[in-house]
């Protein structure tokens, strides 16, 4: 048995829900899984019910032929657990490519830039 594509996006949705109301508070990282296959601009770490979520902007080469391509950029959503049978965290499942995980990113990062205090000092009078 697998999750499905509709299992993923009410996931996710529920991640854009706990983001959104402050519940998951994001983290800027760089410990995630990396993919020889993609390139990595910017990863954000948060912790609920003792798993880890990240969610990363990726770029990945799209080949016309042998040697031309061009990247696409998409979004990539991990979940990190510690299994109780060894020490430290490992990556569990990635996400499928949903335009829902996309959603995800935006709503992190306009969290992240929240926090970080992006517009003050900009909105004060």
């Amino acid at each position: 048995m697998s999750y499905t594509a509709k299992d993923w996006s009410q996931a996710i949705t529920k991640l854009i829900q706990l983001t959104s109301n402050g519940t998951l508070t994001w983290r800027f990282t760089t410990d995630y899984t990396e993919d020889t296959w993609e390139v990595v601009d910017r990863a954000f770490s948060a912790t609920y019910n003792s798993t880890r979520y990240v969610v990363k902007a990726i770029r990945k080469k799209h080949y016309i032929d042998e040697e031309e391509f061009y990247w696409v950029s998409d979004a990539k959503l991990e979940i990190y657990k510690s299994p109780s049978i060894m020490e430290g965290e490992m990556r569990i499942s990635s996400s499928p490519e949903t335009p829902v995980t996309g959603r995800l990113l935006s709503a992190v990062e306009a969290s992240f830039a929240y926090q970080q205090g992006a517009l003050s000092g900009l909105l004060d009078d």
